[in-house]
């Protein structure tokens, strides 16, 4: 199938919403997971005059999903084809396509679409609701929607009228097909007459005028009927409303607390602007340390050399771009929780890095989810290095072990681009094994001691550990492994494994707890310990005779011509070594020779 690119229509008050679909299969050939009984008949029913009954408004969206099978982007669903439609992921309920109005509007129903000719099949929906991107509300509970094609494979669901930014329908079951799909994704709200959204607000500043106060301004907007008051956000979440003739606000967040602002007009149609430009006031007490910096670090596409890792090499000077067209990802894996409070964005501060707006959203995936969520909703964000350096940053309240920048544009360049990605934070409660030492006994072995190894290992994280295994090694060569408990933080154990006999030499000892990285840890890289002194292993006491030549005499001895053979016997052991007797084996002949006594270090011949 051929991929589109979504086309965004400006109808006014209409939003319409892209989900991801991957193939068109028969109804009847896969069962759905759980898949829940059928809508009734006046369930049916109910969702055809609600969609009768619906003013006509749709509001103009940009669409999101959690996943998209390849040839099935999201886009498909905004796309005004419901002959293409998105699919997510197969197998990966539950899954969700959004719908981003870019400012906050009422909404009361959303509009679902599958292509009309496929066969019925009952999806399983809940529709939800946010004016920030991270916390979302129920407006539709979870039931399942048959989608009919008698009925256009149409389904309208209405709810109460709300305010949101972001409308979200969430999949859990479809009778069709193992994943969510949707051709065509519509957001509705009611027609109040008034449909023109008031400019956003302009030159949005802050001031200190005194301790612990922040002191916002800006400039008013304009709207075609009136403003009637003004929004303000600070880390995205909505903290006060004023007059629509007041143009200033103050605030009084801790000291320590980095904080984001930006306002929005309301005109007494409920219009909402977009967002003002953002202003952040840095913390002054701790905030923790750049975890990503070193980590592993992947993206969703790369143009030339301009890859993944050179994001957060520490060097402003390499940059990280992605291939032309949107969205595109840059992940950072941290490697277990951390709780974030802000992650900076930068560029290179050089001038001829001119001024540029980027449109991304940061997401975050927990240790133990296979999926990613909201840490701060999709916005545009402004690089100007004779402003702010070619820096954001943008506070974050959320923990997760990777983070991920989602882009969808850059009035700079046709793809995503980032100098140094930072997340500023500390590590969340876990474990973190280590080994604290590695040992053996006996402490001065010959080459007949039986040796032990011991390695002592300790929780030195803030969460308890299960239970794992202990890796002994010589010279990088694994001898043996040992179980280990589970360990309470703070607590310590140690573990031992038999390593047999050592031929005379000196060995690296080494021991690693969690080989296999099966306890999520603080730090993966502290696992292993290598004992400062070598294990040298020493000759045993007494005598040790040893063959280290035999020389036949004539060397090319012709057929049936005597042979005599000559051996040379080293006594390498420690004492004299007393009379004994060598044997040569010729084939099948074995000729056996008195061997008189051989001091030690001596040879006999």
């Amino acid at each position: 199938m051929e991929r589109k690119q979504p086309r965004w229509r400006l109808l006014t008050g209409l939003l319409v919403a892209t989900v991801l679909t991957v193939g068109l299969l028969p109804g009847s050939a896969v069962a759905a997971r759980g898949a829940p009984a059928p809508d009734s008949a006046a369930d049916r029913a109910a969702d055809r005059v609600a969609d009768r009954a619906a003013p006509n408004v749709v509001l103009d969206t940009t669409l999101s999903a959690s996943s998209a099978l390849p040839g099935y982007p999201v886009g498909n669903a905004g796309d005004g084809d419901q002959g293409t439609y998105w699919e997510s992921t197969n197998n990966a309920f539950p899954q969700w396509i959004q719908a981003d109005l870019g400012a906050t509007a009422t909404v009361d129903r959303v509009v679902l679409q599958l292509p009309a000719h496929w066969e019925a099949r009952t999806q399983t929906l809940t529709v939800q609701g946010s004016t920030t991107g991270t916390s979302f509300a129920t407006l539709a509970a979870s039931r399942g929607h048959a989608f009919e094609p008698g009925a256009g494979n149409t389904v309208s669901i209405p709810f109460t009228a709300t305010t949101a930014r972001y409308v979200r329908v969430t999949v859990t079951a479809n009778t069709g097909w193992p994943a969510a799909q949707v051709a065509e994704f519509e957001v509705h709200g009611p027609d109040s007459g008034d449909g023109q959204a008031p400019s956003a607000p302009a030159d949005l500043t802050y001031t200190q005028p005194a301790s612990g106060q922040i002191r916002l301004a800006w400039r008013a907007s304009t709207d075609d009927v009136g403003v009637t008051g003004y929004a303000i956000y600070r880390n995205n979440a909505l903290v006060a409303t004023v007059s629509g003739t007041t143009l200033t606000y103050t605030d009084a967040p801790p000291a320590s607390a980095t904080v984001e602002y930006f306002v929005r007009a309301r005109d007494a149609a409920g219009n909402e602007s977009p967002d003002s430009n953002r202003v952040t006031r840095a913390g002054q007490g701790p905030a923790g340390e750049n975890l990503a910096a070193g980590k592993p670090i992947e993206a969703s596409s790369t143009v030339h050399s301009f890859v993944a890792a050179n994001a957060n090499d520490g060097n402003v000077g390499s940059y990280w771009e992605s291939a032309a067209g949107y969205p595109s990802t840059l992940t950072v894996k941290l490697g277990a929780n951390a709780d974030i409070t802000s992650v900076v964005v930068k560029l290179n501060p050089d001038p001829i890095w001119g001024p540029r707006t980027q449109n991304f959203e940061v997401l975050g995936r927990d240790q133990g989810a296979s999926a990613f969520t909201s840490l701060l909703g999709r916005a545009d964000h402004a690089f100007d290095p004779s402003t702010n350096q070619n820096s954001v940053t943008l506070p974050v309240n959320g923990r997760a072990a990777d983070v991920r920048l989602r882009f969808h544009g850059n009035t700079g360049a046709p793809g995503g681009q980032v100098a140094e990605f930072q997340v500023i934070g500390t590590p969340a409660p876990n474990p973190d094994l280590t080994v604290t030492s590695t040992e053996w006994t006996p402490e001065s072995p010959t080459e007949t001691s039986e040796l032990t190894l011991s390695a002592t290992v300790r929780n030195a994280g803030s969460a308890p550990a299960g239970e794992t295994v202990v890796n002994f090694a010589l010279d990088g060569s694994v001898v043996g492994d040992a179980r280990v408990a589970p360990l309470a933080a703070g607590a310590s154990a140690t573990v031992s494994v038999d390593a047999g006999t050592r031929a005379e030499g000196s060995y690296t000892v080494s021991s690693t707890v969690d080989p296999s990285d099966t306890v999520v840890e603080q730090d993966d890289g502290n696992n292993t310990h290598t004992a400062p002194d070598e294990l040298v292993v020493e000759q045993a006491p007494g005598p040790d005779l040893r063959v280290l030549d035999v020389t036949p005499n004539p060397s090319n001895p012709a057929v049936g011509s005597r042979v005599t053979f000559t051996v040379a016997v080293q006594n390498r052991g420690t004492s004299t070594a007393g009379a004994s007797v060598t044997r040569v084996s010729v084939g099948g002949t074995t000729l056996d020779t008195d061997t008189p006594a051989v001091a030690a270090g001596a040879t006999a011949t």
